[in-house]
Protein backbone atom coordinates (compact mmCIF):
# COMPACT_ATOMS: atom_id res chain seq x y z
CA UNK A 1 0.00 0.00 0.00
CA UNK A 2 0.95 3.46 -0.58
CA UNK A 3 1.02 5.92 2.08
CA UNK A 4 1.34 9.78 2.02
CA UNK A 5 1.50 11.69 4.88
CA UNK A 6 0.65 9.03 6.99
CA UNK A 7 -2.85 8.35 5.23
CA UNK A 8 -3.57 4.97 3.46
CA UNK A 9 -4.88 5.80 -0.36
CA UNK A 10 -5.85 1.92 -0.76
CA UNK A 11 -3.68 -1.23 -2.47
CA UNK A 12 -2.36 -1.32 -5.36
CA UNK A 13 -2.65 -3.36 -8.38
CA UNK A 14 0.32 -5.51 -7.88
CA UNK A 15 -1.13 -6.11 -4.33
CA UNK A 16 -4.53 -7.30 -5.76
CA UNK A 17 -2.79 -9.62 -8.44
CA UNK A 18 -0.84 -11.38 -6.30
CA UNK A 19 -3.38 -12.10 -3.75
CA UNK A 20 -5.33 -13.72 -6.68
CA UNK A 21 -2.26 -15.62 -8.25
CA UNK A 22 -2.13 -17.10 -4.37
CA UNK A 23 -5.92 -18.02 -4.80
CA UNK A 24 -6.03 -19.55 -8.10
CA UNK A 25 -2.88 -21.53 -6.90
CA UNK A 26 -4.62 -23.02 -4.08
CA UNK A 27 -7.85 -23.82 -5.97
CA UNK A 28 -6.33 -25.94 -8.71
CA UNK A 29 -4.42 -27.95 -6.34
CA UNK A 30 -7.35 -28.60 -4.08
CA UNK A 31 -9.38 -29.79 -7.21
CA UNK A 32 -6.30 -31.92 -8.50
CA UNK A 33 -6.08 -33.39 -4.41
CA UNK A 34 -10.06 -33.82 -5.07
CA UNK A 35 -9.43 -35.66 -8.21
CA UNK A 36 -7.22 -37.54 -7.31
CA UNK A 37 -8.90 -38.52 -3.79
CA UNK A 38 -12.01 -39.05 -5.66
CA UNK A 39 -10.63 -41.55 -8.41
CA UNK A 40 -8.90 -43.33 -5.34
CA UNK A 41 -12.37 -43.70 -2.99
CA UNK A 42 -13.93 -45.07 -6.61
CA UNK A 43 -11.74 -47.63 -7.28
CA UNK A 44 -11.57 -48.87 -3.66
CA UNK A 45 -15.55 -48.63 -3.96
CA UNK A 46 -15.27 -50.96 -7.16
CA UNK A 47 -12.35 -53.17 -5.79
CA UNK A 48 -14.93 -53.78 -2.87
CA UNK A 49 -17.94 -54.54 -4.89
CA UNK A 50 -15.64 -57.23 -7.14
CA UNK A 51 -14.21 -58.72 -3.82
CA UNK A 52 -17.85 -59.79 -2.41
CA UNK A 53 -18.50 -60.93 -5.88
CA UNK A 54 -16.00 -63.24 -6.13
CA UNK A 55 -16.23 -64.42 -2.66
CA UNK A 56 -19.92 -65.23 -3.04
CA UNK A 57 -19.10 -67.10 -6.60
CA UNK A 58 -15.97 -69.17 -4.39
CA UNK A 59 -18.79 -69.41 -1.97
CA UNK A 60 -21.00 -71.23 -5.14
CA UNK A 61 -18.48 -73.08 -6.82
CA UNK A 62 -17.94 -74.87 -3.75
CA UNK A 63 -21.05 -76.26 -3.55
CA UNK A 64 -21.69 -77.09 -7.18
CA UNK A 65 -20.40 -79.87 -9.61
CA UNK A 66 -19.94 -77.38 -12.52
CA UNK A 67 -18.16 -74.96 -10.53
CA UNK A 68 -19.12 -71.14 -11.74
CA UNK A 69 -21.31 -72.08 -14.72
CA UNK A 70 -24.25 -71.71 -12.96
CA UNK A 71 -23.61 -68.59 -10.81
CA UNK A 72 -24.41 -65.68 -12.60
CA UNK A 73 -27.84 -67.53 -13.50
CA UNK A 74 -28.91 -68.65 -10.03
CA UNK A 75 -27.29 -66.70 -7.37
CA UNK A 76 -27.70 -62.97 -8.64
CA UNK A 77 -29.63 -61.32 -10.74
CA UNK A 78 -28.15 -60.31 -14.58
CA UNK A 79 -27.78 -56.78 -13.79
CA UNK A 80 -27.24 -54.87 -10.24
CA UNK A 81 -28.08 -51.17 -10.20
CA UNK A 82 -25.38 -49.15 -8.33
CA UNK A 83 -23.27 -46.65 -7.68
CA UNK A 84 -21.55 -47.25 -11.10
CA UNK A 85 -25.02 -47.70 -13.43
CA UNK A 86 -25.87 -51.14 -13.85
CA UNK A 87 -23.25 -53.81 -13.22
CA UNK A 88 -23.65 -56.83 -15.60
CA UNK A 89 -22.62 -59.83 -14.83
CA UNK A 90 -21.75 -61.31 -17.94
CA UNK A 91 -22.77 -65.25 -19.53
CA UNK A 92 -19.77 -65.69 -20.19
CA UNK A 93 -19.26 -68.04 -17.16
CA UNK A 94 -17.45 -71.33 -17.17
CA UNK A 95 -16.00 -73.98 -14.86
CA UNK A 96 -13.35 -72.11 -13.81
CA UNK A 97 -14.18 -68.26 -13.95
CA UNK A 98 -16.83 -65.44 -15.43
CA UNK A 99 -16.51 -62.07 -16.34
CA UNK A 100 -18.30 -59.11 -14.53
CA UNK A 101 -18.97 -55.53 -16.53
CA UNK A 102 -19.12 -52.08 -15.06
CA UNK A 103 -20.21 -49.60 -17.87
CA UNK A 104 -19.82 -46.56 -16.52
CA UNK A 105 -15.96 -45.93 -15.17
CA UNK A 106 -13.89 -43.24 -16.40
CA UNK A 107 -10.31 -43.59 -17.46
CA UNK A 108 -8.66 -42.01 -14.21
CA UNK A 109 -10.86 -44.63 -11.75
CA UNK A 110 -9.56 -47.33 -14.64
CA UNK A 111 -5.64 -46.51 -13.71
CA UNK A 112 -6.27 -46.24 -10.40
CA UNK A 113 -8.13 -49.59 -9.65
CA UNK A 114 -5.31 -51.36 -11.96
CA UNK A 115 -2.52 -50.22 -9.45
CA UNK A 116 -4.53 -51.48 -6.89
CA UNK A 117 -5.12 -54.70 -8.31
CA UNK A 118 -1.39 -55.24 -8.46
CA UNK A 119 -0.41 -54.30 -4.91
CA UNK A 120 -3.44 -57.05 -3.75
CA UNK A 121 -3.58 -59.90 -4.07
CA UNK A 122 -7.03 -60.57 -6.46
CA UNK A 123 -7.94 -63.61 -9.01
CA UNK A 124 -9.43 -60.73 -11.28
CA UNK A 125 -8.42 -59.20 -13.82
CA UNK A 126 -9.56 -55.89 -15.95
CA UNK A 127 -9.64 -55.16 -19.64
CA UNK A 128 -8.52 -51.99 -21.37
CA UNK A 129 -9.11 -48.60 -19.61
CA UNK A 130 -11.57 -46.38 -21.34
CA UNK A 131 -10.24 -43.17 -22.82
CA UNK A 132 -9.21 -40.54 -21.04
CA UNK A 133 -12.16 -37.88 -20.84
CA UNK A 134 -14.40 -40.70 -22.13
CA UNK A 135 -16.13 -43.08 -18.98
CA UNK A 136 -16.76 -46.50 -20.79
CA UNK A 137 -17.29 -49.86 -19.84
CA UNK A 138 -14.53 -52.07 -17.95
CA UNK A 139 -14.49 -55.77 -17.78
CA UNK A 140 -13.11 -58.02 -15.07
CA UNK A 141 -12.36 -61.29 -15.59
CA UNK A 142 -12.27 -63.86 -12.54
CA UNK A 143 -10.33 -66.93 -12.75
CA UNK A 144 -10.13 -69.61 -9.78
CA UNK A 145 -6.99 -70.49 -9.01
CA UNK A 146 -7.78 -74.33 -8.31
CA UNK A 147 -10.59 -76.47 -9.74
CA UNK A 148 -13.73 -76.91 -8.20
CA UNK A 149 -14.75 -80.47 -9.45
Amino acid sequence: MKSFNNSVLGVTLLEVMLVLVIISTVIVMSMRYYSNASASSQAESILGTLQAIGAAADSYAVGSTSGYTGFAATNLPTNLSGQWGVIALSGTASATGFSVSFPTVNNSTCLALKNLMATGVSRFTAGTCPVAGTPGALVFTYSSSTSTT
